[in-house]
């Protein structure tokens, strides 16, 4: 099956705005949380898309359910475990609403993120752009903070 030229844009934005957000990460909070909408936004779209291109009912509604899971990688189980785990300490906690917050707001987050990365980053050569781009981020931190502490001043 080929793409279609919506799923192909789909998976472009979401890889680069993971490089994006792997850029910003040690340096703004705030991009990286709306850089997460930009990865996790149109893989769904481009999952639903290719899930409703199905011709009979039945089959859209198994794809569609399908367009959740994440691509097979050994660290699948661990992380269900983890939410597992989160999801019995939000029912056990004396803070409900703060803590279906969290799982809702920030885990399932970093849940969507994880499975965009197996998506997007799927081959060496977008794994080294990848951790390039984190490794520039990281040295342009690193020398503000040593040009920092030497000056004495921001």
């Amino acid at each position: 099956m080929t793409l279609t030229t919506f799923e192909v844009w789909c998976h472009r934005i979401s890889r680069y705005a993971l490089y994006a957000m792997i850029y910003f990460l040690p340096i703004s909070i705030a991009l990286v949380e709306s850089l997460s909408a930009f990865v996790i936004v149109p893989l769904f779209l481009k999952r639903v898309f290719g899930a409703w291109q199905s011709r009979s009912s039945s089959h859209k509604i198994k794809s569609f359910l399908e367009a959740f899971y994440a691509i097979e990688n050994p660290l699948n189980k661990p992380i269900t475990i983890f939410v597992a785990a989160n999801v019995i300490s939000a029912l056990l906690s004396p803070y409900l609403a703060l803590s279906w917050q969290g799982i809702f707001c920030k885990l399932l987050q970093g849940v969507f993120i994880y499975v965009a990365m197996l998506e997007c980053i799927n081959n060496p050569r977008r794994l080294k752009i990848f951790v390039t781009i984190f490794f520039v981020s990281i040295a342009l931190v690193s020398i503000s903070g040593i040009v920092q502490f030497y000056l004495g001043k921001d």
